[in-house]
């Protein structure tokens, strides 16, 4: 069989298990586009022109020709500059049975929306998002206790097994193409989330319940959309993990209180949920938990939908602080517990010509030893929000770049405003605590910071807890 050369896109592991497989097959690896680390070592140990997405990528790719491109757990939407570069054209892995469960997530809707069948297409990129021609599907159950986590791993397995199928029709250099019937497209954007932002309604059957829970779970793995979340006594809880129950009573009323998990009622039949935490992901005493006989209820339709919004306009700073919390460095203070409570708050005389919140921040970088370190710009308190988002500043250079630098970095917190409440319970690699020192643009205490400036009205004051 005619070899073939191609330029991989990807930035998961994936990416490396079908790059062996055309190297064992004798297909030529031209270029490789990742921001994935161990997927750039890989291809940098095989002398690969690797370069990172972004701006000019056509040009920095070269002009050596080459057959096929090949999206790999590819999240990016390429060029078009770059799609044309192929000869022969450009495939795209999906975790999906196209032409159903298009765009994200798919494994996350196909549970939430209790599919007893998955599937993953490659297939061509052509006209709008995942509608290109179909080269090869593969079908597959969803198991009864599949959550996200399993499901795409499942997918991933699927692709390794069909890769080999793939790579032998594109050596063809004219694969049989099936056309989709885009009249059976689903859809799942950017920007779509379970209703009510993941909180749960026990008003549906147990089985609706366990399936979103199920939906939400990627285990150790960032979660890209939202948690599944209930209301205890005014807070939210987080519930990652759910089985069925055969206990029966009236809908929300906890069954049970054991070991750390509530079984609660629903419209028809129970659920258990567990592994429960407060919304920054830290584990719940048991008996802080709800006993038996308590009747726990979701947000009402006006509550919720005001959750949907404002998860939506959360969502525009995630990418962002997912990249400064992959690297956060909170800003530290040398804190001594002390007796009193309460707030302590000074007036601060700055300068004319000062900027309050960047000498606060080239302070608080001069108390670390890290090459940056972050601070807490606080929010007013909003229902379904963190109340805070990471701002940073650089302890390398000179302090004029310093100061640009954190410049910059402010004004993109300011646009895009408090991040979920659950960001940090979804964000699994590291706890994230939250900085000692905050800035604010209202008269108050970012809760959790020790010390808080804020600036109104050109009015500079520091906010203290009394007891740190």
């Amino acid at each position: 069989m005619p070899s073939f050369s191609s330029v991989l896109i990807g930035n998961e592991s994936l990416v490396i298990q079908c790059g062996e497989i055309l190297r064992a097959k004798g297909h030529s690896i031209s270029a490789l586009v990742t921001r994935n680390a161990d997927v750039e070592k890989w291809g940098r140990d095989l002398g690969l022109n690797v370069q990172a997405p972004g701006k000019d990528l056509a040009e920095r790719l070269g002009s050596a020709p080459f057959d096929w491109l090949l999206s790999i757990a590819n999240l990016d939407i390429i060029p078009a500059d770059v799609l044309d570069l192929p000869r022969n054209g450009a495939v795209n892995f999906h975790d999906g049975p196209l032409p159903r469960y298009a765009g994200l997530n798919a494994p996350v809707w196909a549970i939430a929306n209790g599919e007893a069948q998955h599937g993953i297409t490659w297939h061509m990129i052509e006209g709008g998002i995942d509608e290109g021609d179909i080269l090869v599907q593969r079908h597959f159950d969803i198991a009864p206790r599949d959550t996200a986590l399993t499901l795409n791993t499942r997918c991933f397995e699927a692709a390794i097994d069909s890769f080999p199928d793939l790579a032998d029709a594109l050596a063809t250099g004219a694969p049989e193409r099936t056309k989709q019937d885009l009249s059976q497209r689903s859809y799942f954007g950017l920007a779509h989330r379970p209703a009510a932002a993941g909180y749960l309604t026990f008003t549906q059957p147990a089985t609706e319940v366990d399936a979103l829970v199920r939906a939400l779970d990627h285990g150790e793995y960032w979660n890209p959309l939202t948690t599944a979340k209930l209301i205890v006594d005014g807070q939210t809880l987080l519930a990652r993990k759910c089985a069925l129950s055969e206990a029966t009573g009236a809908a929300g009323t906890v069954l049970s209180n054991e070991a750390g998990s509530l079984t609660i009622a629903c419209a028809s039949g129970a659920v258990v949920l567990s592994d429960l935490c407060d919304a920054s992901g830290q584990a719940v005493e048991p008996r802080a938990l709800p006993q038996a006989g308590v009747l726990l209820s979701g947000p009402d339709s006006n509550t919720a939908s005001n959750l949907e919004a404002t998860l939506q306009t959360a969502l525009r700073g995630e990418a962002r602080a997912r990249r400064m919390f992959d690297a956060f460095e909170g800003a530290p203070l040398q804190l001594s517990v002390e007796a009193a409570t309460g707030m302590i708050e000074t007036s601060v005389e700055l300068p004319d010509d000062a900027d309050g919140f960047a000498t606060m921040a080239l302070l608080a970088g001069a108390l670390s030893e890290t090459a940056h370190v972050d601070l807490a710009l606080g929010y007013p308190a909003t229902a379904g929000l963190l109340g805070w988002a990471p701002v940073r500043v650089s302890n390398l250079g000179t302090t004029r770049y310093a100061q640009a630098e954190f410049a910059a970095d402010l004004a993109k917190a300011r646009k895009f405003g408090s991040l979920a409440e659950d960001i940090l319970a979804r964000h699994t690699s590291a706890r994230i605590d939250v900085p000692q020192i905050g800035l604010c643009d209202q008269p108050m205490l970012v809760p959790g910071t020790a010390v808080t400036l804020s600036v109104v009205a050109g009015k500079a004051t520091l906010h203290a807890d009394a007891a740190r």
